[in-house]
């Protein structure tokens, strides 16, 4: 069985299984750069100057808090594409969360608090908290939050609040509504998928209808109210919204609500599953997580495919297909 294979007061390099956490033992391995391979497998969280992860099939079980930047790269062409690097718990860096040249997934279960986000190929099962972030070919489950510019193309994701945003090609929400500080000028429209059919309660849609697709029209500019003296904020470029929205479209609010409660329920289910009793987890948990995952990632891409076709949004009701609403929700 491998172990660490280096470990002074610059570098901890991991190849194989370590038992227990990497953390600074003294003043001068706070600086201390980690290095894992292929293989790597902690049992416990990292504490780092900078983190480097090199390759697939490698796991970290706790937190990760990195002071520099935290990047995942693949630079030999013979790692399979079937492996994965996983974090287990939430990932810290006050610096940067960057994903390069990597042809396998990496999997986040938890949240993430990074200064600046630049990943794909990436699932992210809690929220991500950036100053800015730009994010490709990945599925995000919670919410993304930043401070500065989110840009988003070919991507899955909850929902985002930030302070502009370039949506690019392929971008699907799925609660039906985001926030910008700056105008949303969308460059293709964003879909809106839902894992219970929202045309379900719209009598004029076709059947086979699966999605709503919002445009530029669907962005609608929120007045704030002044805290104090209850009127607009004379900066209003500060305090006002923009709202990315479907609710224009729809009259009939309890039903409205009724089919995203169950997107709400869903998300909750897959980003603290593994925190549930088994009791509370139903049979949504008996399926494999690599299934799950792989219905969503079919999801993500048969957009590319169809490029919005009215039943493009029909496998991520698939998704669930063997699992019953109420049984999955009582």
């Amino acid at each position: 069985m491998e172990t660490d294979s280096v470990q002074d007061s610059t570098r901890y390099v991991v190849s194989g299984l370590h038992h227990g956490s990497i953390l600074p033992g003294k003043r001068a391995e706070m600086w201390r750069n980690a290095y894992l391979l292929p293989g790597s497998d902690i049992r416990g969280g990292v504490w780092c100057d900078e983190l480097e992860l090199h390759g697939p099939d490698i796991k970290i079980e706790e937190s990760v808090y990195a002071r520099g930047r935290v990047s995942i790269a693949d630079e030999d062409p013979k790692h399979p594409r079937n492996g994965s690097v996983t974090f287990e718990s939430c990932v810290t860096t006050p610096d940067a969360l960057l994903i390069s040249s990597a042809k396998f997934k990496t999997r986040f279960l938890s949240d993430l608090y990074v200064g600046r986000l630049n990943i794909s190929n990436a699932i992210v099962y809690g929220n991500v908290f950036a100053k800015s972030a730009i994010i490709r070919n990945s599925i995000i489950l919670g919410g993304v939050f930043c401070q500065g510019k989110l840009e988003i193309e070919d991507s899955m994701i909850g929902t985002f609040k930030t302070r502009s945003a370039a949506i690019g090609k392929n971008v699907s929400l799925l609660m039906p509504f985001a926030l910008s500080h700056e105008h949303i000028t969308l460059q293709h429209p964003v879909n809106v998928l839902t894992f219970y059919s929202l045309y379900k309660h719209r009598a004029e849609a076709p059947e086979n209808d699966r999605i709503i697709q919002l445009g530029n029209d669907d962005v609608h500019r929120l007045y704030l109210p002044s805290s104090s003296a209850g009127v607009q904020s004379e900066d209003q470029d500060s305090s006002d919204l923009y709202c990315l929205s479907v609710a224009e479209r729809i009259l009939d609010s309890d039903a409205f609500v009724e089919v995203f409660e169950y997107n709400c329920k869903m998300t909750e289910y897959l980003s603290l599953g593994k925190h549930f009793d088994a009791a509370a987890k139903g049979d949504l948990f008996e399926r494999p997580m690599e299934e799950l995952e792989e219905r969503l990632w079919e999801t993500l891409h048969s957009k590319l495919e169809k490029s919005g076709a009215g039943d493009v949004g029909c496998s991520i009701e698939e998704l669930f297909k063997r699992v019953g609403e109420r049984k999955v929700l009582s």
